[in-house]
């Protein structure tokens, strides 16, 4: 998933930065830690595609990067949404988060 820096506006809520531009949303306070072969990643990005969310991503089988999670969160279990430094495990209640911060978005 590629994002383009050319913004049409910046907005912020509830803390959450969301810079869009057309139909993409890029997060840029949440870092989403994941592994290409883990299933619920699959679920989580396949999510992130449908929705056109973007955000940071780090690849847990890259070197050291796996090392940086356990640091941050305190464990390397993946999926993990790091949001403002507050880990969130599980890719229900990542893709929960999210999609509440779309509605929210349409709504406001």
């Amino acid at each position: 998933m590629t994002w383009n820096p050319k913004l049409d506006f910046v907005t912020k809520k509830r803390k959450v930065f969301v810079l869009r531009k057309g139909s993409l949303m890029y997060f840029d306070n949440m870092v989403l830690y994941y592994k290409p072969t883990c299933p619920f990643c699959h679920k989580v990005l396949a999510f992130m595609e449908q929705e056109d969310i973007a955000m940071p991503m780090r690849d847990t089988l890259e070197p050291g990067v796996k090392d940086d999670l356990i640091r941050i969160a305190g464990k390397g279990q993946v999926p993990c949404l790091i949001v403002d430094g507050v880990p969130m495990f599980e890719s229900d209640d990542i893709i929960r988060f999210l999609g509440d911060l779309i509605l929210e978005r349409e709504e406001g």
